[in-house]
């Protein structure tokens, strides 16, 4: 009764309740066809939670990619086709491009949901037997942990306290350099020199400290006692120590980007905080929609230095702020390629390269959001989804969709079984799914830029335990619906 009771609840919310208190919407403007069409992206991403939360599983990849769903294209896409405004201010569009994005929003919901259900008909996936062995190295992990500490001294020999509480655009300007008069921040040429700068203050801080907190977490075993005896000894605790400060001088709330931030912290609550009770999945998918919706604007007001708080309702908010305007890019990922065409891959390498410079790569791709948002006031970002169709349509978005949905599916599905090990699969999934949601709103060139060094140095922590290689398959999945 009371599981019924809570996704009946959650889904009258999610699926009834916001969608009318939090948009524009109303009688007269409910019948028009994009509306429409975001009501069902809503309604769809609305009952892919609940079915989720429900079972109680805890499917944290899935989690975030609803999440997102439902609120850049569902809430923000229903606001902005009922009133016809959009955050990037003076853009209006046809109604047939409105159409169209929804429409390719769709392709790739279909294309993820076959993807995840495709694994039944695939037969054995070679994916666990190559990942499943890799166990987090203590000796490896002093490695990271010594990169992180260089990071830290090196950011506050450089900037000093000051920069790294200042704000997000002094930090960034500290880091990335003066921008020429007329350029905003964003347009420094050769920004590859200051992300790799950016990615060596922050990334090893907060990966050693994420992965001892993930050791903390390990259920004791005999396997595992050597690891377990460090971390409570007074050496582990001064290292857990050293970089619990490390990661507040250098990943805070002040400097950091606010996606960056909240995918760390998203992923320390789900690895320290370990979300295999149902009610604890609950709490956090949810407070994640909360967050998202109240708590990420109102962190803007770390962007500058000068402090100005402004009460904005969400409905305003989602009208007005950068911050929901994905499916206005998706709009104009229609009319960019209406006009240009396909770019055929180019967006892509861009961001398979997105550490080599424009000094050495002159004709190198502008990344997505840039390159389609027809304005010059804003350093836009373009999702996962207008990515690929400006790269190849349709057909791109679902093949790109359906490859995601099969691999997050198994991948989720090897950490159910993994979880309580100290392997690559038990500290991955939750970091992935912190993170998440950078991917998915994009722009993905500098998302990647960002995090593909956090993928690179948990492989290297980790290594093949031959002793602990076990058949395909492993442990049975909890019992549970998995939806």
């Amino acid at each position: 009764m009371g599981g019924w009771y809570f996704s009946t609840i959650l889904l009258l919310l999610l699926g009834a309740v916001f969608p009318v208190i939090f948009t524009r919407l109303d009688p007269t403007t409910i019948l028009r066809i994009p509306v429409l069409l975001s009501l069902v992206v809503s309604g769809w991403a609305a009952i892919r939670l609940v079915a989720i939360l429900s079972a109680g599983v805890a499917s944290l990849v899935q989690a975030t990619f609803w999440v997102f769903v439902y609120v850049w294209f569902g809430l923000a896409a229903i606001a902005q086709t009922a009133s016809q405004r959009f955050p990037i201010a003076d853009q209006s569009f046809s109604e047939e491009a409105q159409v169209k994005a929804l429409l390719a929003v769709m392709v790739g919901l279909a294309a993820y949901e076959l993807g995840r259900v495709s694994h039944r008909l695939a037969g054995p996936s070679h994916l666990a037997p190559r990942l499943g062995p890799r166990q987090i190295s203590l000796e490896r992990l002093w490695v990271i942990a010594g990169v992180g500490a260089a990071g830290t001294l090196f950011a506050l020999e450089t900037y000093g306290l000051g920069v790294l509480y200042s704000s997000r655009y002094t930090a960034a300007q500290a880091v990335y350099g003066q921008p020429s008069p007329g350029l905003r921040l964003d347009e420094i040429g050769n920004k590859a020199v200051g992300l790799l700068q950016a990615t060596f203050i922050w990334a090893p801080a907060f990966l050693a400290l994420y992965l001892l907190v993930t050791l903390l977490r390990t259920p004791r075993t005999r396997s595992q006692e050597r690891t377990r005896r460090f971390v409570s000894s007074a050496r582990g605790r001064m290292l857990l120590v050293g970089l619990g400060v490390a990661n507040i001088l250098v990943n805070n709330p002040i400097s950091s980007p606010r996606y960056r931030f909240g995918g760390a912290a998203l992923a320390m609550i789900a690895v320290s905080w370990p979300l295999f009770s149902p009610r604890r999945f609950r709490l956090w998918t949810c407070g994640i929609i909360v967050a998202v919706l109240f708590a990420l604007p109102v962190l803007d007001i770390f962007r500058y230095d000068e402090r100005r708080i402004q009460i904005v309702p969400l409905k305003e908010q989602l009208l007005t702020s950068p911050d929901f305007g994905m499916f206005q890019q998706e709009v104009n990922a229609q009319v960019y390629v209406e006009e240009h065409g396909f770019t055929f891959g180019e967006q892509v390498l861009g961001v398979v390269f997105a550490y080599v410079p424009r000094a050495l790569w002159e004709g190198k791709p502008r990344d997505t959001g840039n390159l389609i948002v027809r304005s010059e006031a804003i350093n836009a970002s373009a999702s996962l989804w207008a990515t690929v169709f400006v790269d190849g349509g349709f057909i791109a978005v679902a093949l790109t969709f359906l490859m995601y949905g099969r691999l997050t599916r198994l991948w989720e599905d090897l950490y159910i079984r993994k979880w309580r090990d100290s392997s690559f699969v038990a500290a991955s999934v939750p970091l992935y799914a912190g993170f998440q949601i950078i991917l998915l709103r994009g722009d993905l060139q500098p998302a990647v830029g960002q995090l593909a060094p956090l993928l690179l140095m948990l492989l290297f922590v980790s290594r093949v335990h031959r002793s602990r290689v076990q058949p395909p398959g492993g442990e049975p999945v909890p019992n549970a619906v998995r939806v």
